[in-house]
Formats: structure tokens, sequence, C-alpha cells
């Protein structure tokens, strides 16, 4: 047995030889990282271990002990992003992540539907109940949709999950993810609100932001960056596989758009002709309809959220996940 100083300083285990492979696979350990065997006081580097000298190989082909320290921090650095790019290039398959991702949504369909519940209904409540409401979620949103991104990361690679996974971002990820929320989803939502294609864009290119810094524990701007950068590479693949993932979420844009235009244009006449005036005038009336759009919005939302993060993050394993060949998904 083994335990291990992770890249946040926090010590983990025991764990056991499997278990600190599968960490070393999926890069939340190097040939730097500090460990110490069962019955002993003292501090090695993994590098030092002969029993995991093949699995560091694999998991590290390029270097001789993987990355440094710094590297691999949850500091997210730049370097992080660069030791990224230099990976040969994971091809995405879009109809192969859906597949992948229908399979995982029936295998685990409870505690995934039941964390996407969760979150929804935090996120909802918190939106109801206080005046601040939207603030108040944006706030909270991005460490809990980190925290279910985890929960599913941690299901496709074996590893225990449960609904307490959900909170475990709230820590020294908070604040990342939560610039990462606030930016993403203001400037997409306003792209959606004055040309669909921009916000859709936007959405594709900042889709692995979260995750990374969930994940990887790569800060603001590196996460916003690498997911650019990756997504820019297979963008159609991407933007294919989120427009079928995320369908009914995507139907309802369209539509909630279309609803709007045309219920402005009828309370407050032709665009153009609107004034602050008549905006005063029509308060209550618009303020009623935007509510009732906002709430069948969230209700379409919690119903693509299963299945839509089931195939996001099955493209996710496959750019930035473990490079274990033959892994279950």
């Amino acid at each position: 047995m083994f335990k291990m100083i992770g890249g946040d300083g926090r010590e983990y285990g025991p764990a056991t030889v499997e278990e600190l492979s599968v960490w070393i696979l999926d890069h939340r350990a190097n040939g730097q990282t500090m460990v110490q065997v069962e019955g002993s006081s003292e501090w090695q580097p993994l590098s030092t271990v002969p029993e995991f000298a093949e699995v560091l190989r694999r998991a590290y082909p390029d270097a001789a002990a993987g990355p440094t320290r710094s590297e691999s921090s949850t500091h997210g650095t730049i370097g992080t992003i660069e030791a990224w790019n230099a990976v040969p290039a994971a091809t995405l398959s879009a109809g192969d992540c859906l597949g992948r991702g229908w399979v995982f949504l029936r295998r685990h369909f409870l505690l995934v539907s039941a964390g996407c519940a969760l979150v929804w209904a935090i996120l909802t409540l918190s939106a109801m109940a206080t005046c601040i409401g939207g603030v108040l979620g944006l706030i909270l949103s991005g460490a809990l949709y980190g925290g279910l991104m985890l929960l599913y990361l941690r299901l496709m690679r074996g590893q225990p999950a449960s609904l307490g996974t959900l909170f475990t971002c709230f820590g020294p990820r908070f604040v990342p993810l939560m610039l990462i929320a606030i930016v993403t989803q203001v400037f997409s939502q306003i792209g959606l609100l004055f040309c669909l294609v921009p916000g859709l864009i936007l959405k594709v290119i900042w889709a692995f932001a979260l995750p990374l810094a969930a994940d990887r524990g790569l800060v603001f701007w590196p996460a916003l960056e690498l997911s650019r950068r990756t997504a820019q590479r297979h963008f159609f693949n991407l933007a294919l596989l989120m427009c079928v993932a995320f369908l009914p979420l995507l139907v309802f844009e369209v539509y909630g758009g279309l609803r709007m235009m045309t219920f402005l244009t009828d309370v407050l006449g032709p665009p153009g002709t609107w004034t602050l005036d008549a905006i005063q005038d029509k308060k209550s009336q618009l303020g009623e309809f935007m509510m009732t759009l906002g709430l069948q919005e969230q209700l379409v939302v919690l119903l693509s959220m299963p299945f839509g993060y089931a195939a996001l993050l099955q493209a996710y394993e496959d750019l930035f996940g473990p490079r274990r060949a033959g892994a279950d998904r």
C-alpha cells in the first residue's frame, strides 16, 4: 500500500499498486510525485519505486519520469497547455462518442440522472428563492457542474463515485470554475440572444473548459485556451456531437428566440419602434413571459443533461483522458 502527495499538496491513499497505476495513467501522478510505502516514514519519488517503472513508461513515453511537478500541478500553467499540444492529436468520432455515451448512460442511469437532477434543482431553486438568484446560480454553477463532470468521469474510469462527488469542487478549484462558468455562460448567452451562430460557436470551443478545470486542475485562462485550441482541431466533429447530444436544447434555443421575437413584436410593435417608455409600460407582461420561457428552458436543460454530458465527456476522455489501450469507458 502507498500514500501519495498530489499536485495540490494533499495526501492521498492508502492505495494499492493497481490503484496508483490507474492514477499514473490518468496523469494524476508522475515520476516526481512523492510516495510513501506503508510501514515506512520516508517519502520518495515515484520513479524510484520499481513496481511503477513500466506504467510510468506507458503513461509518459516521451520522458523518463513524466512532466515536472509544476506541469502536473493543479495550478494550471501555460506549460500544461504546451505539454498537451505536444501530444499527438487524437481522433474524434462524433458517432462513436454518441454510441458510447448511450451505453454509459444505460449502465449508470440512476446515479447520473440523480446527479443531474440534484445539480439542476440546486441551481433552479437558488434562482427562484432569492432576489439575486441569477447571480447566485452563476456563482455556484461552476463548482456544481464541475462536480457533475467528475461524477461522470470517475464512472467512465471505473473509479468510486457517488452523489457526494458533486461537491468535491467546493475547495481550491471553486474560484477557477466559477470564473469559467460566468464567462462561458454570459458570452454564450449574449451570442445566442443577438445571433444564434456566434453563441453556438462559443459553446463548442469552450466545451472542455469546465472539465479541464475540475479534472486536470487548470485555472481560468489555461482551461479556456486549451479547450479552444483542442476544439478548433476537431471543430466540425465536436459541433456535430454537441448538436446531436443536446438536440432538445438546441431546438428549444431556436424556438425560444423566435418565440421571444414574436412576443416582443406583438407587445411593443415592430423592431426599431421600441421605446423605454413602452417597455416600462409592459414591464409586468414582459417579466411574466420571460419567467415562463425561462422555466420551460430549464426543464429542457434537465432532460438534455444526462445523455448530453455522457456523450460530451466521452469526447473529453478521447482527447484528454487516460491513454489506456482497451480501456472500458
